[in-house]
């Protein structure tokens, strides 16, 4: 049990590098349907690039745990032989691994806008997905919908609506500022999204799951460095305590007068 309570922070960097390395492998075996998927959406929405910018931030998360697990490492002395250079002394510090904690919180919370980002980007390809299985009667309709809806909100008027009912500034105000609807159907096409949503719900998911599963390994790892930083404080006061308790006989020494 006390081996334990003393490696946790070793453990807990651990289990989030590995969370993060498979979440990498899994967004980078998902992302070639899921970018083809995103991209059929259109220029005009931001789920276009959603999914290279999701893989870049895996990746980063990747990076910045691997080398926070080696500093974790370095200072519980797993990793003796790093000792001898002078960068292993100074990533090990207090400083360092408050650095770290921070840069792990500020990873997790772009993973958290990340996740909710391809979250909303799956929900609106399997419902169109679903669409594009109906048949091609339900098909028109709905292109016919969203051409309407884009029409309107791309230039303030509907063709077929001879009363002016619509507002446009309402209109503006009710759309989604996260992912703006607006934009999506003044771009959306079904004639060409449907091709390339054949079997792509699964491959959301995975993309999907990878994108949590890094967020909760940055989770760890921001709780890992913050116990990791709170240790070595604690060493470091200690030794300064000492450093200045040592100093004290020799500085009275110093200031007395020989008799």
């Amino acid at each position: 049990m006390a081996v334990c309570v003393k490696d946790n922070n070793v453990y807990a960097s651990s289990i989030a590098v590995v969370m993060s390395v498979v979440a990498w492998c899994m967004g980078i075996g998902a992302i070639g349907q899921v970018q083809e998927a995103f991209g059929s959406m259109g220029s005009g929405t931001m789920l276009r690039d959603s999914a290279i910018r999701a893989v870049v931030h895996l990746s980063i998360s990747m990076i910045l745990n691997l080398v926070s697990f080696a500093c974790v490492c370095m200072s519980t002395f797993h990793f003796e032989q790093a000792m001898k250079f002078s960068i292993a002394h100074t990533m090990t510090t207090s400083t360092a691994f408050c650095v770290l904690r921070i840069a792990a919180f500020v990873t997790f919370l772009v993973q958290l806008a990340s996740s909710s980002l391809m979250l909303v980007g799956m929900s609106s390809v399997l419902f169109l997905d679903f669409i594009c299985h109906t048949g091609s009667t339900v098909q028109f309709h709905v292109q016919e919908v969203i051409w309407e809806i884009g029409n309107f909100t791309l230039t303030g008027h509907d063709p077929f609506d001879p009363y002016r009912t619509g507002n446009l500034g309402e209109t503006q105000a009710a759309d989604t500022k996260f992912v703006s609807v607006a934009s999506m159907m003044q771009h959306l096409s079904l004639e060409k999204f449907c091709p390339y949503s054949e079997n792509v719900g699964t491959q959301l998911s995975i993309f999907w799951i990878s994108a949590i599963a890094s967020l909760v390994s940055q989770a760890l790892m921001a709780i890992a460095l913050n116990g990791e930083k709170e240790r070595i404080s604690v060493h470091e006061e200690h030794e300064e305590v000492r450093g200045v308790a040592g100093m004290a006989p020799l500085v009275m020494s110093a200031g007395s007068s020989p008799r």
